[in-house]
């Protein structure tokens, strides 16, 4: 009686041999593995665990074994790792040396990004000085506005950020299309 018992897994394998994944199916399966492995390796490289070199080589590799969309998949993982806020000098050179894409626009739009930001703090804290120079007769050289807590500042930072964010998603969607090509033989000094 006992030997008669059979686990859920047994069930449910005996259930379901009969299925199988249908070609869309396992095509989506690939590019979620793909992309999973490759948010892996991108990752690896920002936080300085692999280099550039061993991140060509995976590239490689996985280009042997995934053929269909993998330059798309790791160049949208490399976009979607970009922030404003951060030093993307890393990613954008992975997008150059690996893709072969022309990033000036990318840089351009970080530096306009942090000039924009730098103006705003500079105008905010300027008036904040006026303001508590004329209202409170404060001031000094010790003065300094805490811009984070400025309702004003905070919602100026955060239009502009808006403004980027969306500029910048509109040039990943140009990097990415129409169809990069992976750069194989080209070698690259790691950043």
């Amino acid at each position: 009686m006992m030997s008669e018992i059979k686990s859920t897994l047994d069930l449910v394998m005996e259930k379901t041999k009969h299925l199988s994944l249908s070609r869309n199916e396992k095509q989506e399966q690939s590019r979620r593995e793909l992309t999973q492995k490759a948010k892996g390796l991108v990752s690896k490289v920002m936080d300085g665990k692999i280099t550039t070199d061993h991140l060509r080589t995976e590239v490689q590799r996985l280009h042997d074994t995934h053929p269909e969309n993998n330059d798309r998949i790791f160049i949208q993982v490399i976009c979607n790792a970009l922030e404003l806020e951060q030093d993307n000098t890393s990613l954008i050179s992975l997008l150059n040396d690996l893709f072969d894409l022309n990033t000036q626009n990318l840089t351009s739009l970080f530096a306009d990004h942090q000039e924009a930001v730098q103006n705003i703090s500079q105008k905010r804290s300027v008036q904040t000085k006026q303001n508590l120079l004329q209202h409170h007769s404060i001031s000094g050289s010790s003065v300094t506005p805490n811009l984070k807590k400025d309702p004003v500042a905070i919602e100026e930072m955060r239009k502009i950020k808006d403004r980027f964010d969306r500029k910048l998603r509109s040039e990943c969607d140009r990097v990415n299309f129409p169809n990069p090509k992976y750069k194989k033989s080209k070698s690259v000094s790691d950043h």
